[in-house]
């Protein structure tokens, strides 16, 4: 006879013997497989369209610069968007090995389709998850099967899914994937495959180890038997972000300049000097973040409502939902908390707390409890539908950074990347700048950023122009643009790419001795 994992808690190996498999959760189960390859689908309809018509912007664009260097043998690439390195904007050392896919398929559109993979995963997931916890308890066939499916309609009506899709790329979405699955695992006592799933999210980043640290959290209040390795995700999250902080790897997360009003200074010191600074100015002060949670309430209470709101009252509520709205929330800059992609996290944890509370309160004796059980779960799906009507639509009108460029400038635009040769600068405007940062220097055309003249420095001898002159008008006015057009025409030698439909582009050799193309007038 085997002997037991000693790595799974005794109680779960209990109710593995006494339920080993469920009827009603396995139909489940393939109908949540069935679901969220739909919803895939429809992630990557989303992600294709943006892509398609150069509704994709500077965020899409880093990542694309870094992949496709990265794919192409520059192992240490700088990143000219965001004039730092790479690897210190958030230490995200996954991109490696997904740059390998670069060669093969040659395109940065195989990020969008790891980021619908993973935002669909999570669906599934998060529905499996909930399956894993009712199958553990003595509930009903009805629960069993009512409290899962309440989950799988709010993960697959979820607004944030979508909306995260149609605004450009980010890790958070592949960093939330294996907080989930390793939240899945630890609560099963697969903490084995657990620390595969914690390894994979901390090379997402540095704000993926805040998602391990909440993880963590929650299961220290969920359980006894998940205690002890919560502490220990605990420890691992918290020193992973301590360690990225300390190295200066978390340039891009504006952590000094971001919380610095918070502790009543212009500016944090750097790593663990500056973490002090900001615990004592919370903590002599808390009316200050506390009155800023409370203007930003709108789009907090979206995020919970698309998880049904009710998770946020159980233990894994209390966790990764509550870390990542704060960090969220209490940015000097509004931006943050209104960004779908950076809360993307919340719902999947919310929705399953809704049925840890669900399962809670119906395995309790109370005839009203069960009945309270029953109503969280109806409450829980009007908040997600009401949600996800409101705020789904928009998603396939517009996405977070611009509207959606028309077919002819979609045109245009395709025109001037086809004309762009290998190996040219880039000098693009925001937002439709995405697609043509494959190169090795792609830089922002626009003014200062206090206004006045801006110096772009010429690192090629061909350089690659964009002008985007319907949707940057507020980075360069038509004048200002007109400028540089007039610029490029009348130095060195120039051919124009195209100019119709709101897009000029200009391929333009420099003349010999210029390092620097001016953007904008003086201030």
């Amino acid at each position: 006879m085997p002997e037991p994992d000693p790595d799974v808690p005794r109680v779960v190996r209990r109710q593995r013997r006494r339920d080993p498999e469920d009827p009603a959760l396995i139909g489940i189960d393939r109908v949540a497989m069935a679901v969220f390859a739909a919803q895939f689908v429809v992630l990557l309809v989303v992600s294709w369209t943006v892509y398609r018509t150069f509704t994709i912007s500077i965020d899409y664009g880093i990542f694309a610069q870094a992949l496709s260097q990265i794919g192409s043998g520059n192992l240490l690439p700088e990143s000219t968007l965001s004039d730092t390195a790479y690897l210190s904007s958030h230490f995200e050392l996954i991109m490696w090995p997904i740059a390998l896919l670069y060669p093969i398929f040659g395109t940065g559109f195989v990020l969008l389709v790891i980021q619908a993979a993973a935002l669909a995963m999570v669906g599934y997931t998060t529905t499996a998850w909930s399956a894993d916890h009712v199958r553990r308890s003595d509930l009903t066939t009805w629960w069993r099967r009512a409290i899962p499916i309440v989950v799988l309609v709010l993960m697959a009506i979820n607004p944030i899914a979508y909306a995260t899709a149609a605004q450009d790329f980010h890790f958070w979405a592949l960093a939330t994937c294996f907080a989930v699955l390793a939240a899945r695992d630890l609560t099963a006592g697969r903490t084995r495959r657990m620390w595969i799933w914690v390894v994979l999210c901390l090379l997402c980043g540095d704000v993926a180890g805040v998602f391990i640290f909440g993880v963590g959290a929650s299961a220290v209040l969920s359980s006894r038997a998940t205690r002890r390795w919560g502490l220990a995700l605990m420890a691992v999250g918290l020193g992973w972000v301590m360690f990225i902080a300390a190295t200066g790897h978390n340039n891009a997360s504006h952590v000094d300049l971001g919380y610095a009003y918070l502790a009543d200074v212009p500016r944090l010191d750097d790593g663990a000097p500056g973490m002090l600074q900001l615990a004592l100015g919370v903590v002599s002060d808390p009316a200050t973040p506390i009155s800023t949670v409370g203007e930003r309430h709108v789009p907090i209470l979206e995020y919970l409502a698309a998880g049904g709101g009710f998770g946020l009252f159980s233990p894994w509520g209390l966790g990764v939902p509550v870390v990542a709205l704060l960090i969220a929330a209490l940015q000097a800059s509004p931006i943050f908390i209104h960004h779908p992609f950076q809360n993307f996290v919340v719902t999947p944890f919310i929705a399953f707390g809704t049925a840890w509370l669900a399962t809670w309160l119906a395995t309790r004796r109370s005839q009203t409890l069960r009945v309270l059980a029953a109503g969280t779960l109806v409450v829980a799906v009007v908040l997600g539908i009401g949600n996800a009507w409101r705020l789904v639509p928009s998603t396939f009108t517009r996405n977070g950074v611009a509207g959606l460029v028309t077919p002819e400038q979609t045109d245009a635009l395709q025109t001037a990347l086809e004309g762009i040769p290998d190996g040219a600068q880039v000098i693009a405007s925001v937002p439709t700048i995405g697609r043509f940062a494959e190169h090795e220097w792609v830089f922002v055309l626009a003014r200062g950023q206090l206004g006045g003249v801006r110096e772009i420095p010429i690192e090629e001898e061909q350089v690659a122009v964009v002008i985007d002159r319907i949707n940057a008008l507020q980075l360069l006015s038509p004048a200002e643009q007109d400028a540089v057009v007039q610029e490029l025409l009348t130095t060195g030698e120039s051919e124009v790419l195209v100019d119709r439909d709101g897009v000029t582009a200009i391929l333009w050799t420099p003349p010999p001795g210029q390092r620097t193309l001016e953007a904008g007038f003086p201030a």
